[in-house]
């Protein structure tokens, strides 16, 4: 983290366009001579088999006292999930190794979702809070790099549906590679006749401590209660194996496990705020 900050430093005095080698300054020269040790480290790491990407190694530094906290709430072959805090005053340079979506968390529930933000791999930006505020990122990233269907694939998915496809109340994103959808309730609010059917691959993610009632269609057809549970915060899984079949069993029925259901928000006080990415 001092290299960082010397960065800083030196990227505030120095005149644009005159690179490094030309301060001639000692001082100067030190501060070159341990950036290029960093540089070469930090390309080290990327070219390694280290279980972490690149991202998650950077992401770790802090500048002054503002530390940077992270952790990994799902993992699979295919994404990792992690929730991203910067306390109040704080900032972190974020370099994407892999493709990434990162999804800002209101501070304030009752306020809108904020637009999540998709990153390109290679991409680098600095995260910087100047609010008096904890600022929350669940970032999604997205470890396949290519998507696994096409639209014309997608789109024969959703029409094979028995039920709605879109399995939140509003599309938040969504590119070749993936869709990120909200579910987003008041208190005591949500729709039980709303079912939908997961056709892709997701991961999940919800914020709050929540109460959620579940919902499915029973097998005669009516709407039947199945349980209630209680999610703590930051609560998140990745369910995979839902797009070979597009949210059937093997027998051709929906599935009525991870892929086809509805929810509504059992809490009096608490909003239900649930964050999910899709992957194609």
């Amino acid at each position: 983290s001092r290299h960082l900050v010397l960065w800083r430093f030196l990227c505030k005095f120095t005149p644009v366009g005159k690179p490094l080698a030309h301060h001639t300054h000692p001082r100067s020269m030190l501060v070159a001579q341990r950036l290029q040790r960093l540089s070469s480290a930090i390309a080290a790491a990327s070219r390694s088999r280290c279980p972490f990407s690149l991202e998650e190694q950077v992401r770790k530094v802090s500048f002054g006292s503002a530390a940077v906290a992270t952790r990994v709430i799902a993992e699979a072959a295919r994404m990792r999930v992690v929730d991203f805090r910067v306390p109040s005053g704080g900032r972190s340079m974020v370099h994407h190794e892999v493709p990434t979506l990162r999804w800002e968390v209101a501070s304030d529930p009752t306020l809108p979702t904020p637009a999540p933000t998709f990153f390109d791999a290679g991409s680098a930006h600095e995260v910087v809070n100047s609010s008096s505020n904890e600022r929350r990122e669940i970032c999604f990233e997205l470890l396949g790099g290519r998507p696994s269907f096409d639209m014309a694939a997608v789109q024969a998915r959703e029409t094979a549906a028995q039920f709605d496809t879109l399995i939140g109340t509003a599309v938040n994103f969504e590119n070749e590679l993936c869709r990120a959808v909200e579910i987003r309730y008041p208190p005591g609010k949500g729709e039980p006749a709303v079912i939908h059917q997961h056709v892709l691959d997701y991961a999940l993610v919800f914020v709050g401590v929540t109460k959620v009632r579940f919902w499915n269609p029973g097998p005669d057809g009516r709407l039947a209660h199945t349980h209630d549970t209680t999610l703590e915060d930051g609560h998140g899984m990745f369910k995979e194996g839902i797009a070979e079949r597009g949210g059937f069993d093997a027998d051709g029925r929906p599935d009525h496990g991870w892929a086809v259901h509805g929810l509504t928000n059992n809490s009096e006080t608490d909003w239900l705020r649930c964050l999910q990415v899709e992957l194609k």
